[in-house]
């Protein structure tokens, strides 16, 4: 069920009979790609902050609030867009309502709070690993700024002014941009007060996001290829194709990872370690946004063996360009059908369903909607999506 209220704010919620409790998600569709440059990493902070003070109140006393009533209330900053879940017993279904919607009031940051909030996001990009997945994203943008670390560097999150800070606050809690997605053994009287609490919010001005487009972002003529000396002792290579996510389906690439890069069966994790000897590592994934998307692998191995990787790597391309293996397909399938079904009767996993995937509204509709995929069709945006000028590969090397 869809409604959207006077001030913008647009209420999804779905019943699940056989759930003793409820998820409520507060999504912001705006994130890390829209900041100033010279900004980057504020979006992340306030986030940050939200758990910092809460209407006035300290971290503690909001944190107790949380937790005397079973919850757990967690922040998520993406490029696109920021969310804030909490999942709690039905009999908290109040409270927990009332502390999503104070997220929206004055928070009345102190320069202590923002001191303190800073420090821990310095820590966590300090601790943060994966710089291979982060330098990968970032060529993928062609190094423009939508493609920079979400948490920012240090510099730029010490830079953040309080005032700088309050006005982005305000930008990214817009009701035209807010949207609550409720899942759980709810009735109609629960939607009806949820709709009624996040009413009284005063209508946002209206906020033009700028468009992002990566350069040559889905207008290649060739391959991008950057390498980096990682000092590491072993070596890794790593691939990421652009997904023209206006025109393919989520589901599409998500089976075509998963029957790529997923399972048994699937030809990277079967034929580079059975046939070849080769694979130490693999990391693979599969990013949309709402201004394109990115299926990415990276193979890790010793140094001695990677340039038998390069080429094993390469050849393994081209035969999934030409021919998908099919049982992969279908076993990829399954795990978004017979193996998820489980997992779609949990508030928690099918309220994130619910945020990322506008087209479906119901744990039947998802898995209809998975079952209808077509090998041939997958096949098609496999050969579109794979090919060689549509690919920025990142070498990291020591030698």
């Amino acid at each position: 069920m869809i409604r959207k209220l006077d001030n913008g704010i647009i209420v999804r919620s779905c019943f699940l009979k056989n759930s003793n409790s409820i998820c409520l998600i507060l999504k912001l569709n705006i994130g890390s790609a829209w900041e100033k440059q010279n900004r980057r990493g504020i979006t992340h902070l306030v986030e940050h902050l939200c758990f910092r003070r809460h209407k006035g109140i300290s971290q503690s006393d909001f944190y107790y609030k949380i937790e005397k009533i079973g919850g757990h209330l967690r922040g998520i900053t993406y490029r696109d867009c920021v969310l804030f879940e909490i999942t709690v017993l039905r009999k908290h279904l109040f409270e927990a309502i009332d502390i999503l919607r104070g997220l929206f009031d004055e928070n009345r940051w102190t320069y202590e709070d923002i001191r303190k909030e800073k420090q821990v996001v310095l820590r966590q990009i300090e601790d943060s690993g994966e710089w291979k997945h982060k330098q990968l994203i970032y060529d993928f943008f062609c190094k423009a700024p939508a493609g920079e670390y979400i948490h920012g560097t240090e510099n730029k999150v010490m830079s953040c002014t309080k005032n700088n800070i309050n006005i982005w606050k305000n930008t990214i809690f817009n009701t035209n941009l807010a949207e609550i997605i409720v899942v759980g053994n709810i009735i109609e009287k629960d939607i009806s007060h949820i709709c009624d609490i996040f009413s009284d919010i005063p209508k946002s001005s209206s906020i033009l996001l700028s468009e992002i487009k990566p350069k040559r972002f889905l207008s290649r003529n060739k391959c991008d290829t950057y390498f980096y000396e990682d000092g590491e002792e072993s070596a890794a290579l790593s691939l990421a194709f652009d997904i023209d996510t206006e025109h393919i389906q989520k589901r599409y690439m998500n089976i075509l990872h998963n029957a790529l890069c997923c399972g048994l069966l699937s030809p990277f994790t079967m034929r580079l370690r059975e046939e070849k000897g080769l694979l130490d590592q693999i990391t693979s994934g599969c990013d949309f946004y709402s201004f394109g998307g990115v299926l990415y692998f990276i193979f890790e191995v010793e140094q001695k063996n990677f340039e038998l990787l390069s080429s094993s790597v390469s050849d393994l391309f081209i035969d999934q360009i030409k021919n998908l293996d099919k049982r992969a397909f279908e076993c990829a399938k399954a795990a978004f059908t017979d193996r998820a079904e489980a997992l779609l009767f949990t508030p928690c996993e099918f309220a994130y369903f619910l945020a990322f995937n506008g087209e479906i509204s119901s744990p039947e509709q998802y898995l209809d909607e998975y079952a209808s995929v077509e090998y041939d069709a997958v096949c098609e945006i496999a050969a579109n999506v794979l090919k060689k000028e549509n690919v920025t590969i990142n070498i990291y090397n020591k030698e």
